[in-house]
């Protein structure tokens, strides 16, 4: 009896413990979210019945929840696109779509209010025409269901097709210098014929996008033409794979304006300007004579290289600015990847997760064989996550890194079995304001990047090089994006660029995400190549609207997934606000900041940046050196030892040996400081106190030059060189 008794106990407490284990696991929520081309969302925000936001979508589109607060229902918002409720419930490893919010053209009221019509997307269809009293379609019309925003616009045929919320509506029809026409029970079923009269007082006309909006005073009749704007070009995405997770690219969006440019296409399609549209004056006519190259004055600030300065800055000098672009480059976990034989890999991916399996940020591995990984980048977070775990893909091998060490802490190491890439290919496109602000410096700036595709080119002999470039304006311009695609032929870059001009413009910010997008979905990145760099040519900051933010993130997530490396070159005219985002972009994408400076005398004033100190050099030195040592590999053979050259000889610390297949010793005798290791790009890897006597380990590094930096407590700077051979 006794061992019965102790047995249902026994029972009872396992019984109690699986419900409860049960219970906990029925609030594990997960989901990923797609747009209606099957594409995946990122950073939409996942919010509770009160308007909470609990987590948002990763880099992957996907989100997963862990928790006993999880309410009842949750809804997906991202901006432009409907809000979606989701039942918690049943929220487990699903995939919703989010549909984007389609814009009508404005329609106007007698009363001539505007009414901002979206697209019905109801699940009754509703067909019909129409016309106007002589049986003329009326191309533009607008359908309302009556009370509301939604609804549809007739086609170019006089046709239209609404999806009605319920079987059976009430209908508004809209088209400006006719009578609105209200149509009651307009139901599914049969083709309906609609006839507008035209309105009897009028006083003038004004084009807007569709239709027009005529006031009340005038006495004349309908005008019998009817303005259709330039119809928008939608870019077709990609088919969408089956998700979970589905792939990881930005949501479509219409892009108006948008131009195309093939190689053996582009000098046939390229046509002047006309300057009714866009408005402006042409700074740079098309055959204008461009200057010589070499005149452009520059400096680059790698905030890699002074990370500490960097957190200063950004949190003081720059701090007003974080909040504005939701950018928060602070918690940094760098990954360094080489082979057996220690050289670097190349093009692996890595990808940082939190506990609960989110990808917090991914990325690709530089000709370094290093990848720059970001905790929250796009949230103000004090402390990130604990046992936060780095991913490594490479051709199919696949490692775990746990417990990811931030930067402060040192860099994550992880060796691969493969074999040494010898095999350079390199993308490089540009992308520069076309807009009429550029005026007092477009041309030069041409000149300089003329220059720069030539000097890459002698510069990389035997590299697989491609190079495109987009060229942007703004809304409502002659063009939005100009995208010239990916070309080998230096003479079909070259070209393209000469041919450029800038123009328009009107207000200070430009379309800076529409033209990232164009780029990153446009171009034909090569999923192989070595190195990929987007150089920002630009004077002006993107609109600050919710939506442009969400997409700027967006689009620098992409860039850091695919190894698009961003390095803005900033011109006159940029502000601190801009020289943030700027440096902040770069940072996301392990990029590198440039900037023009007032030291040539050409063009407006330069702001200074916000840093200790700069070199100064000139633009087309920079950018070629930029591109040629980002884009070389490391020989895989052991390379000739080399004596380091223009060392001081009143150094007053020493090292050895030199060359070293990884260990040195240092000896720092009456110079106490701080002793800095930076890679031959100038990069800083690690930095500790100097002692009589250290000891340092190379071994884990790629072969190849690193930088021996070091600060005595008087503020001096002096440095050595030491090379890593491999034995």
């Amino acid at each position: 009896m006794k061992t019965n008794i102790i047995l249902l106990i026994f029972l009872m407490t396992c019984s109690l413990s699986w419900s409860a284990f049960s219970a906990h696991k029925a609030n594990n929520i997960s989901g990923c979210v797609v747009n209606e081309a099957g594409q995946a969302m990122l950073y939409v925000d996942v919010k509770d019945e009160n308007g909470k936001v609990l987590i948002q979508t990763d880099v992957n589109g996907c989100f997963a929840i862990e928790g006993e607060d999880v309410s009842n229902s949750l809804t997906l918002h991202f901006p432009g696109y409907e809000v979606l409720t989701i039942d918690a419930g049943s929220a487990k490893s699903m995939t919703y779509t989010l549909p984007i919010i389609k814009h009508l053209p404005v329609a106007y009221t007698p009363s001539g209010s505007a009414i901002h019509a979206t697209e019905s997307r109801g699940d009754h269809e509703i067909k019909g025409k129409v016309q106007d009293e002589d049986k003329e379609a009326l191309i533009g019309a607008t359908i309302l269901v009556k009370g509301t925003t939604l609804g549809t616009v007739v086609d170019f045929e006089g046709n239209f097709t609404l999806m009605a919320p319920a079987p059976c509506v009430d209908l508004t029809v809209h088209y400006t210098g006719y009578e609105t026409l209200e149509i009651k029970e307009v139901c599914t079923g049969k083709d309906h014929i609609f006839t507008l009269k035209g309105a009897t007082s009028l006083d003038e006309v004004v084009v807007t996008g569709m239709g027009r909006r005529i006031s009340e005073k005038s006495k004349r009749v309908p005008l019998a033409v009817r303005t259709l704007a330039d119809a928008e070009v939608t870019m077709s995405a990609p088919p969408s794979p089956a998700p979970p997770p589905p792939p990881a690219v930005f949501e479509e969006m219409s892009i108006s304006g948008s131009e195309l440019y093939e190689a053996d296409m582009m000098t046939s399609k390229m046509v002047p300007s006309d300057d009714s549209r866009g408005g402006g004056k042409d700074v740079v006519a098309k055959g204008t004579d461009l200057p010589s190259a070499g005149q452009l004055t520059a400096g680059e600030i790698n905030d890699f290289s002074k990370w500490d300065m960097w957190a200063d800055i950004s949190q003081e000098d720059l701090g007003q600015y974080r909040s504005q672009w939701q950018q928060f480059a602070d918690h940094r976990y760098t990954v360094q990847l080489t082979t057996q034989n220690g050289a670097a890999v190349v093009n692996a991916i890595a990808t940082l997760e939190d506990g609960q399996g989110n990808a917090l940020w991914q990325a690709r591995t530089d000709a370094q064989g290093r990848a720059e990984l970001w905790a929250h980048y796009f949230r103000d977070v004090e402390t990130p996550d604990n046992g936060l775990t780095i991913l490594i893909n490479y051709e199919g091998q696949k490692k775990r890194i746990g417990n990811a060490k931030p930067f402060n802490e040192g860099i994550n190491f992880e060796t691969i079995r493969t074999d040494c890439r010898e095999d350079a290919m390199v993308d490089i496109a540009f992308v520069v304001d076309a807009t009429g602000s550029m005026g007092d410096e477009i041309n030069y700036l041409q000149a300089e990047l003329l220059d720069v595709i030539r000097r890459v080119r002698e510069g990389l002999p035997g590299v697989d090089l491609q190079m495109g470039s987009v060229f942007y304006r703004d809304k409502n311009e002659e063009y939005l994006t100009r995208v010239q695609a990916f070309t080998k032929e230096s003479s079909t870059a070259v070209s393209f660029v000469e041919q450029q001009q800038a123009q328009g413009g009107g207000d200070y910010p430009e379309a800076v995400e529409a033209a990232l997008e164009s780029a990153l979905d446009s171009l034909q990145w090569r999923d192989q190549a070595s190195t990929r760099l987007l150089f920002l040519v630009l004077d002006a900051p993107p609109h600050q609207e919710e939506e442009n933010i969400k997409r700027l993130q967006v689009a620098i997530t992409k860039a850091a997934q695919r190894g698009i490396q961003i390095i803005p070159v900033s011109c006159s005219g940029v502000d601190k606000n801009t020289e943030f985002l700027l440096r902040s972009m770069a940072l996301a994408t392990n990029g590198t900041y440039t900037f023009i400076t007032d030291h040539s005398g050409i063009g407006n004033g330069h702001i200074e940046p916000s840093t200790d100190s700069y070199e100064v050099e000139y633009l087309n030195d920079v950018l070629a050196r930029l591109s040629i040592d980002r884009s070389r590999l490391s020989t895989c053979a052991t390379p000739v030892a080399e004596t380091p050259t223009n060392e001081p000889a009143d150094r007053g610390w020493t090292y050895y040996p030199n060359p070293t297949s990884g260990p040195i010793s240092l000896n720092f005798t009456d110079t106490p400081g701080i002793l800095y290791l930076a890679d031959a790009q100038g990069k800083l890897l690690l930095q500790q106190n100097a002692q009589d006597q250290l000891e340092m380990d190379l071994g884990k590094y790629p072969a190849g030059t690193y930088w021996l930096r070091h600060e005595a407590n008087d503020g001096t700077w002096t440095q050595g060189q030491v090379l890593l051979l491999r034995r």
